[in-house]
């Protein structure tokens, strides 16, 4: 899924992508996020990386990177073009485990780097089904040390609880600490696992303004 301001911008969009949580592909269930994302000038990309019920946790990575070329090559079409060099990635759930992930593969698998991650109340263990696998977490040490981590934790998080979230800001050793933030959510709601899918005022100050200022 690819959203862009249809208006011809003065200079090219920064990219954003968004990777989904476990099962949430439709990008209606963060849909005024995205739209808000759009009208700050992002180029969104929302990759769908998976077959609900069906693609298995190992696999959602390679999947996830499918997303974000094939959404890359679009950026073609986007009004302005798109500014390759101004990469943000967020995500939520799964999503911001892969969040992570591509921060850490992002030079490997050439494709642009990411000048911050924001991973929302990142899980690797799947919700549902008897899946034996996880969502792959990578070596997060070549992770580069311009890259600004921002990991995000909710206290009554039952279904990702803060593990992987601690995880990911301890294991960005190359990035410096003064570059890395972990941020635990007690708000009522919000803490919980799906808050970072409300769009109440509490929620975009708690979870849009850390990525609304990172567009810069």
């Amino acid at each position: 899924t690819i959203l862009v301001q249809k208006s011809v911008p003065k200079k090219p969009h920064p990219i954003l992508i968004f990777f989904h949580g476990w099962g949430s592909l439709s990008a209606n269930l963060y849909g005024p996020w995205l739209a808000h994302l759009v009208r700050e000038g992002y180029y969104v990309i929302y990759p769908e990386y998976q077959v609900l019920n069906k693609t298995k946790p190992a696999d959602v990575l390679k999947a996830a990177l499918v997303g974000v070329r094939d959404g890359l090559e679009l950026g073609r079409f986007a009004p302005g073009g798109i500014d390759k060099k101004s990469v943000v990635v967020a995500g939520h759930s799964a999503g911001g485990t892969l969040a992570a992930d591509y921060a850490a593969l992002a030079a490997s698998e050439g494709l642009p780097p990411a000048r911050a991650v924001f991973s929302y109340y990142p899980g690797q263990k799947p919700i549902g089904g008897h899946w034996t696998s996880e969502v792959p977490l990578s070596d997060l040490a070549k992770i580069p040390a311009d890259t600004t981590v921002h990991a995000f934790a909710g206290t009554t998080d039952a279904t990702a609880g803060e593990t992987t979230a601690r995880k990911i800001v301890s294991s960005a050793t190359g990035v410096p600490a003064s570059k890395k933030q972990l941020t635990v959510v007690s708000a009522r709601t919000l803490s919980d696992h799906i808050g970072p899918m409300f769009f109440d005022d509490a929620a975009q100050q708690t979870f849009w303004a850390p990525l609304d200022a990172a567009r810069g």
